[in-house]
Order: C-alpha cells, then structure tokens, then sequence
C-alpha cells in the first residue's frame, strides 16, 4: 500500500513503516529543500527494524508547496492573484511564499540545464515555464516590469541549481567518475552536456572569479531565505531601521560583522545632525550608489533615479513607445480613412450642386419659354 501526495507537476510516495527496507532509503530522500521556510514532507524511515529496535528519525522531504496544491484543487478552476508592486523585484503579500517557492520548482524541473547561462535559454522554452506558471497563479506576464522581475527570478533559481549540479560534480575524483554518477532527476545525456561544460577552461576560470569576488563581500545580513522585498513589506519600518533588522541578530550574537554595525551608527548619526535629508537618501549617502537596487534593501526597493537606468524600466519605456507608435499608426489609419470619407463625400456634393444648376437652369428656360408662349397667346387675340 503506497499513499502520495502531489504539489503541480511534482508527486512524492510515501511507503509505510512496515513495507520499508533498506533500498528504500534513497538519496533522493535525505534531500533538503532550497526554500527552507516553505511547506514540506516529513518523512519518517525506519532504521534497523529488528523485533528488538523502533529508532527512527525524521527527513525533511523536498519542497511541495501543499497549501498552493490543496487551494487549486479546491478553488473551481481560480488561480492565486499575485502582483509584484512598482519598484520591486518580488512578489510580496498574499501567495507570495507560495509564488515564489512554485517559480523555483517549475524552474527546476522544466529549466534545460545544458544551457551555460539562462540568458542563452530559448525563447521557446521560456514560454513553456511562463505557461507553467500562469497555469498555477493570475499574475500579469504581459507587463514587462512584471516579466522582467520574473525573469530575474528564474535567472536566480537556474543558476542556483545549476551551482547544485557543479557541487555534485566536484564530488568524484575525475571527470570520467563524474559522468556515471548523474545528478537526480538528470538524464544521463544532459549530465554529459553538463559535465563538459565544467570541465571547461572557462566555466572553471568563471567559477574561481565568482569565488574570489564572492570573498570581497564585507557585510553580511542575518535575514535568512525570505527576499528583502517581503521583510520590508512585512516589517513596515524605515531603511535605517530595516538595516538593523537584517543586520542585528539580537543581544546574544550581536551584529552579522562590525563594518555592519560602524555603517548604521554612521546612518543613525546623520539622522540625529540633518534632519533635511530624508531616510533614502541617508542611506544612499552612507551605503553608496549600485546598479539596479538601493543598497540595504536589495529586491525591497529599486533604484528609480541614477544615470544607469534599470533595465525593467528601460524596457517598460521601450513597450510605452511601441504602444505609443501603434497609437499613432491607428489614429493615422484612421485620419486616412476619414480623408478619404471626406473626398468621397465632397464628389457626391458637387455632382449633387452640378445637377441643382442644371435643373434650375432648365428651370429657367422653362419660365422663359412660358412667357414666351403666353406673349404670343395675347398678341393672337388682340382685334385687329
């Protein structure tokens, strides 16, 4: 007897205590979730059952995003509405957990990982994840804002999971072991596409710079796997604020470093001297400018005026001006239509003035000739 639970596109057995041996204890079962805050399946498996032992010991299963299954197989056919407000990056709000947990799984499962980079994913294939997603959640892809933020977020999950693949990778002794241990749910042909490109001199060139500039990073922050979107959603305090709160991890463990704790002193110090200066514009003076984001809020608050213009703003410009374009292709189309209405129109007009004159000139030579006749008439009956 085997129960199973599904989540989309994802089913998971679940065999009981009594059925169970030792080859079922699989990898796959001792494999953690990337999101660990999300709904899981804990499976509990027995270990040495002999007459004389009951140890067991429970594993947390992979992610399921069960309370997003339970509503669609409940709502009659209505989807979760998600929004990603302007300036943002994440969903946050209602479902955004859920959004943001079902994006990653869709990712990993329909993602091609032969690919290097998900830039270089096709469009064709990219249309079948965002398929997958609008199946799942009401969300607005056409908005490009939207998509891009989307967009983003697949890029992040691709190259998360692709960092999975290289660490199992980077497992075995050589490259030829490497290739008869895939990776779980990856086909033996794509692991080979996979192992030849880091094997590759410029994969491994890439990875040992993404090492070291991953070893610059001189402040860390304490928020765990939640965006900075949702807490600053959720925590409704000001930047400074917000700063301490990602930074701060409470009177036992103090600051994440020190730097973290030199640079609020520095915000909360101009805070205190100029009151002119508005939180936002303290912390960009004290953390500095970057591309793309505010620094101290990440995917929490874009950067909306810089001399690098972000590239979801870029793009909803670049989709105003083609809108605008189409606009002014239709009020053109039309004008031109109303012309030729009007050319029209005018050409009945003046046949309809040319047969006017005509009849009142007949009209005329009509009266004349009566006249003429009745002139006569008098003239024929006057006594001679």
């Amino acid at each position: 007897m085997v129960f199973s639970m599904a989540s989309g596109d994802r089913r998971r057995e679940i065999t009981p205590f009594h059925q169970m041996s030792e080859s079922d204890e699989t990898e796959s079962d001792y494999a953690e979730s990337d999101e660990s805050e999300f709904d899981s399946v804990t499976v509990l498996q027995t270990v040495g059952c002999s007459a004389g032992s009951t140890k067991t010991r429970g594993v947390r299963g992979k992610t399921m995003n069960r309370s997003l299954f339970l509503y669609l197989a409940s709502s009659n056919g209505k989807k979760p509405k998600v929004d990603i407000p302007e300036g943002l990056l994440k969903p946050v709000g209602n479902w955004s957990k859920e959004f943001t947990a079902e994006v990653g799984i869709i990712c990993r499962s329909h993602a091609p990982f032969t690919c290097a980079k998900w830039k270089l994913v096709t469009e064709e294939d990219k249309q079948k994840i965002y398929k997958k997603i609008l199946e799942k959640f009401d969300i607005n892809l056409e908005c490009s804002r939207i998509r891009f933020a989307v967009d983003k977020y697949l890029g992040d999950r691709f190259r998360s999971h692709k960092h999975k693949l290289h660490k199992h990778y980077r497992k075995f002794k050589s490259h030829k072991e490497a290739l008869k241990h895939p990776y779980e749910n990856v086909s033996k042909e794509d692991w080979k596409v996979c192992c030849k490109q880091f094997a590759s001199d410029k994969y491994k060139k890439v990875s040992v710079a993404n090492t070291n500039n991953r070893g610059k990073v001189k402040v860390t922050h304490c928020a765990g796997s939640r965006s900075f979107a949702r807490l600053k959603h959720e925590s409704l305090v000001g930047n400074i604020e917000f700063w301490k709160k990602t930074h701060y991890r409470g009177e036992d463990k103090g600051w994440t470093n020190p730097l973290a704790q030199q640079l609020h002193e520095q915000m909360t110090s101009l805070q205190s001297q100029l009151t002119s200066m508005t939180e936002e514009e303290i912390c960009a003076e004290v953390l500095g400018q970057t591309l793309g984001y505010e620094r101290g809020l990440r995917d929490g608050k874009m950067v909306s005026a810089s001399k690098h213009v972000g590239v979801s703003r870029t793009e909803e410009a670049n989709q105003r001006a083609i809108e605008a374009e189409k606009r002014a292709s239709d009020l053109a189309k039309q004008l031109e239509d109303y012309q030729t209405e009007l050319h029209v129109t005018k050409s009945q007009l003046y046949v309809t003035q040319s047969m006017v004159e005509e009849m009142k000139s007949r009209q005329d030579q009509m009266e004349t000739l009566m006249q003429s006749m009745m002139a006569h008439c008098a003239n024929s009956t006057r006594p001679w």
